[in-house]
């Protein structure tokens, strides 16, 4: 039987995948890198078979690569066959993309080409490829070679964005939250583009747009096919003005599905990717693994099994595939921490004392508490140890 190689396990995302290949009776090897010894969740999963830290590849991409192989051909060695790779976070996506054809001689493993990555990665470059599909975008307001932010005519709602978040986020260690500003007033804009531009010059200023925040998710093929395609709305998110999902809702979104499937077969996508909206607006891909993907899981859609499945030869039109891609439409799931930060933030600006209460009596009577699995706690009891370690 293949066994799998989960990189970045410390990375939430990574727990579905490790439950979801584990009670299948698959062998599914942690795997993170030195720097976040003990620290990497994943590992601590009953699921995991076993664990091992390679070294960070911003360090040295060599020894990342020789050290992932030899994880890799000591399992072929075991088993005859070549062990699927799934990349839970952007930093080993990006080592493995720039070792590809050294690491697939050992792995099999889904992953775009640079080209299809920057592409999406290029805020400035989706607004034209929008354009040429149909795709609304929000206006861009800096296109102009010559443009001065002293001199900008502020009027109303502005977003500050970078134009390549993704590479400024992980060499930066800039968090989601930390990529991008709503301002409100000129003095506000000129602080904010200054502070950011102090990271990089490449910033983007968009209109604000309005509307419920979508994201529809998929799993592309080596040929550019969707494997399995999941859509969500955002119920509540931290912080407010636009961060990652805290409480979210499986939803069947098929005017965006085709939006979605339209971009990325453009650019002959493979791999995970999510393609985020807010109201009828595309916002922006993020082309790795999302925040929520533990509610495609729950919810029904289990992409690491159809993942794993696709390297044993894949029918799309097999039964048991198109049982694996179906999800229960309306099912939610949140995050207990972050959601608790977005419920009293809501409350600081609507000031609702109603709302308030609703949203904190509910908590526990609809929908799941994130990725927690009574049968599989560890996970949870070693993050809880590491944030006290952390104050202490």
């Amino acid at each position: 039987m293949k066994e799998v190689v989960v990189i970045e396990t410390y990375y939430k995302m990574s727990l579905p995948i490790i439950r979801s290949l584990g009670k299948r009776g698959i062998k599914v090897h942690a795997v993170d890198f030195k720097f976040r010894e003990n620290k990497s969740q994943g590992m601590y999963s009953k699921y995991t078979s076993s664990k091992a830290y390679v070294s960070d590849p911003s360090v040295s991409i060599s020894d990342f690569s020789d050290e992932l192989i030899k994880i890799g051909k000591k399992i072929f060695d075991i088993t005859g066959e070549k062990p699927v790779l799934i990349m839970a976070g952007a930093r080993s996506l990006k080592a493995v993309r720039s070792q590809r054809d050294k690491i697939s001689t050992v792995f099999d493993f889904l992953i775009s080409d640079i080209d299809a990555h920057n592409a999406l990665e290029d805020k400035r470059g989706l607004d034209k490829i929008s354009k040429e599909l149909g795709i609304k975008y929000p206006k861009v307001l800096n296109n102009d070679k010559d443009f001065d932010i002293e001199s900008f005519d502020f009027t109303g709602k502005v977003v500050v964005k970078y134009e390549n978040s993704e590479n400024i986020g992980v060499n930066k260690g800039l968090k989601p939250s930390d990529r991008y500003k709503i301002v409100e007033s000129k003095t506000e804009l000129i602080s904010e583009y200054k502070k950011m531009a102090q990271n990089s010059d490449k910033l983007l200023l968009q209109e604000y747009v309005t509307g419920s925040a979508y994201g529809v998710s998929v799993l592309f093929s080596n040929e550019s096919e969707p494997l399995a395609i999941f859509c969500h709305k955002r119920l509540r998110e931290y912080p407010i003005t636009g961060g990652p999902s805290t409480y979210c809702q499986a939803v069947n979104l098929p005017d965006k599905i085709n939006y979605a499937i339209k971009l990325l077969k453009s650019l002959n996508w493979v791999g995970f990717a999510m393609v985020e909206f807010k109201g009828e607006h595309l916002i922006e891909v993020n082309p790795r693994l999302w925040g929520s993907f533990a509610l495609s899981y729950y919810a029904g859609c289990d992409m690491p099994y159809i993942y794993y499945k696709y390297f044993l030869g894949f029918n799309n039109n097999d039964p048991e595939i198109q049982e694996l891609k179906n999800y229960k439409d309306g099912y939610r799931l949140r995050f207990l921490r972050s959601d608790l930060k977005a419920i009293f933030a809501y409350f600081s600006q609507n000031k609702s004392v109603e709302n308030f209460l609703k949203s904190i009596l509910k908590i526990f009577d609809s929908g799941k508490i994130g990725d927690i699995e009574l049968s599989d706690l560890s996970p949870l009891i070693n993050a809880i140890k590491i944030k006290f370690t952390r104050k202490g």
